[in-house]
């Protein structure tokens, strides 16, 4: 502890030191409320409330309760002043957003653009924002309208592409799709977890590394009540390296999944692993890598797998050049192998979360648990629910289930007939989907 310079100051005994520095705190007030910086962000309340206090008579206030209570009134409009202003640049850079997604998508944007975007746009300019609620909710209430949007543009019945409610779905800035971003998505883990890298990179996002389980997810408002198909290309990696006797170990443990929680319940779907993902055939794509290993019966065999962000971000390119979701019906023979699906219900208030999860159990020399992620899309099924859609407990189990085939073979999501469920507590589960 260091001091020095005490100061003591005589303010007399007949008040007129409490006008004085009433007079100071209304110059500091005048001064926030006329500065560059919040001028240009003033909502209606804020000028309401400056003239309100502009007509207070400072110089009568003789004693400190007075003072104290003058002070209180411009200070709360000092902070409610800096406040809007935030509020206000974070709502022009989210208009500015939507304009570039505007001009990205073919949809028929009219409504949207002629409604609340113009409205919002025109209130910052004109200074006509009503007060800091409306700021605070603009963000929700333009998310609900852009999903409108693009909702009422989705083929009407069994299929229809709504990928553009996905706010950043590849990772980059609407703005230049050259630089990576997380804008649109947040980050959820518990106090104290820690990870080596929680970033988006060359059009990917990664989380490598974690101490404990740690999500990226978005919320979507505004979704139509019904069933909806979820894609992301990732995968989960768990190794710094292997030997042919690990093989089998690195090529069956996954502990990142895709999620959709909705009203209706938690859905949940690993995802591909890296090994397991690998091609046969030598892709010739950058960022690859190419790994050997003995199979059981003595053979030699090749695989080729992408690594790190730059090089997923390529194999990302290549397996999904495409921008429609796959089809709705059957396995198609050319989905992409680090392509993940999840089949999800959204209830009546229109809410849908998703999100990768990445449950890291590090142990130092021994494992990396490492997910890489991007080019999430979203389908709209109609209400009809789609076979084979399964809903995961979220207060008993974050972890996803694995789903066997009664022939033993592991499966994506569950099957018509008869389907083996080993759930992350390790209880397994006779499924029957007819």
């Amino acid at each position: 502890v260091i001091w020095d310079n005490f100061q003591i100051k005589y303010i007399g005994n007949d008040g007129s030191i409490y006008a004085e520095m009433a007079q100071e705190k209304w110059e500091e007030l005048t001064k926030v409320y006329e500065s560059e910086a919040n001028a240009i962000y003033l909502t209606e309340k804020a000028a309401n409330d400056y003239h309100t206090i502009e007509t207070i008579d400072y110089t009568g206030i003789s004693d400190l309760e007075g003072y104290n209570e003058y002070a209180a009134l411009c200070d709360a409009l000092i902070a409610y002043i800096k406040e809007g202003t935030e509020l206000a640049k974070a709502l022009q850079t989210l208009l500015e957003d939507y304009g570039n997604r505007i001009t990205a998508t073919e949809a028929e944007t009219s409504d949207f653009v002629n409604g609340l975007f113009s409205e919002l746009n025109e209130k910052l300019e004109g200074l006509s924002i009503t007060d800091n609620d409306e700021l605070k909710n603009a963000p929700a209430a333009l998310a609900e309208a852009w999903t409108k949007c693009i909702m009422d543009n989705a083929t009407e019945g069994e299929f229809g592409n709504v990928t553009e409610v996905i706010y950043n779905p590849n990772y980059v800035s609407y703005e230049d799709e050259t630089v990576a971003s997380f804008n649109g998505w947040t980050q959820d883990y518990e106090e104290g977890v820690t990870w080596g890298n929680f970033r988006a990179a060359d059009g990917v996002a990664e989380i490598w590394l974690p101490k404990g389980e740690v999500s990226c997810k978005q919320q979507i408002v505004g979704l139509s009540e019904g069933y909806y198909r979820l894609t992301v290309n990732g995968w989960y990696s768990f190794f710094n390296g292997y030997t042919s006797a690990e093989f089998e170990k690195y090529s069956t443990t996954v502990r990142a999944y895709m999620f959709g929680e909705s009203s209706e319940g938690r859905y949940v779907e690993p995802l591909k692993n890296l090994i397991a993902g690998g091609e046969s055939e030598d892709p010739g794509q950058e960022g690859e890598e190419t790994f050997e290993y003995t199979d059981e019966e003595g053979n030699v065999a090749t695989i080729y797998t992408p690594w790190g962000c730059a090089g997923a971000y390529n194999f990302f390119q290549y397996v999904f050049t495409e921008v429609e979701p796959t089809e709705l019906s059957g396995e198609d023979e050319n989905v992409p192998t680090y392509r993940n699906t999840l089949d999800v219900q959204v209830g009546a208030d229109g809410i849908l979360t998703i999100g990768i999860s990445n449950k890291g159990l590090y142990v130092e020399d021994e494992n990396n648990d490492w997910a890489v992620f991007s080019n999430w899309t979203l389908s709209y099924l109609g209400t009809e629910a789609p076979d084979g859609i399964a809903v995961v407990d979220a207060k008993t189990q974050s972890a996803p289930a694995v789903i066997y085939t009664i022939d033993g073979r592991q499966a994506s999501r569950l099957q018509r007939g008869l389907n083996i469920v080993r759930t992350a507590e390790g209880q397994v589960q006779k499924v029957l989907v007819k």
